[in-house]
């Protein structure tokens, strides 16, 4: 009996330990699969984001050769489009320049001056004599007259070292140095009354008075 027992229990401890032996290869099996199912998953995802940095940098390719292509065209036509504008502005600015009319220059405020008038009627004292020299009016201030002092107007060919000469139109008026402190910033008119036609002196800041034919006047004290 007791040796049958022995037997029985031998043979009852063999069994469990098969079965736990083939438990611990069923969870290593299993440990295993999932061990080689995680890394077959990360293969998977290593291939998927391979492929979708492969698609990206293929469709980024085409674009930027065609910049690349692209760039030096542009550069071209926007160094032509500089060049024509330059060519438009300096060709603008000669058409104005050229259709406007240059102004006279202004006579400065001590220049003795001359009227249209005055100008044209020497242009014809000139055209009306036969010599080629140049006529010339010369203007002269000499004491006497009603009002103390006279204006003396003559034609003349020729100046002298001490002559002021003022030009307007091609037409030139002589002054003296003496006779031009006392005209300076006057107008020089001719005028045809009645009475006399003649070369006046219309407008005067150094005179302060005079006789009603213009040919006298006064000087400021």
């Amino acid at each position: 009996m007791l040796g049958t027992s022995l037997k029985a229990k031998t043979a009852i401890l063999r069994s469990r330990l098969c079965v736990g032996e083939e438990n611990i290869g069923v969870v290593f099996v299993r440990t295993f699969s999932q061990t080689e199912k995680t890394q077959k998953e990360k293969v998977h995802l290593d291939l998927l984001r391979d492929r979708e940095r492969e698609s990206k940098e293929a469709g980024m390719a085409p674009r930027s050769l065609i910049l690349h292509r692209l760039t030096p065209y542009f550069a071209a036509r926007i160094r032509q489009n500089q060049r024509l504008l330059s060519s438009y502005s300096s060709s603008a600015l000669q058409e104005v320049s050229s259709s406007s009319p240059s102004p006279s220059p202004s006579p400065s405020l001590d220049a003795v001056d001359m009227t249209e008038t005055c100008i044209r009627r020497i242009k014809d004292l000139q055209s009306s004599e036969p010599s080629s020299e140049e006529k010339m009016l010369r203007l002269s201030v000499e004491t006497g007259g009603c009002s103390g002092f006279q204006y003396v107007f003559d034609l003349d060919n020729k100046t002298n070292p001490d002559d002021r000469v003022f030009e307007r139109e091609g037409v030139k008026l002589i002054v003296d140095n003496i006779s031009y402190d006392f005209v300076k910033g006057a107008t020089v008119d001719y005028v045809e009354e009645l009475i006399r036609s003649a070369f006046v002196v219309a407008t005067n800041p150094s005179a302060v008075g005079g006789c009603s034919c213009k040919s006298s006047f006064m000087v400021k004290q």
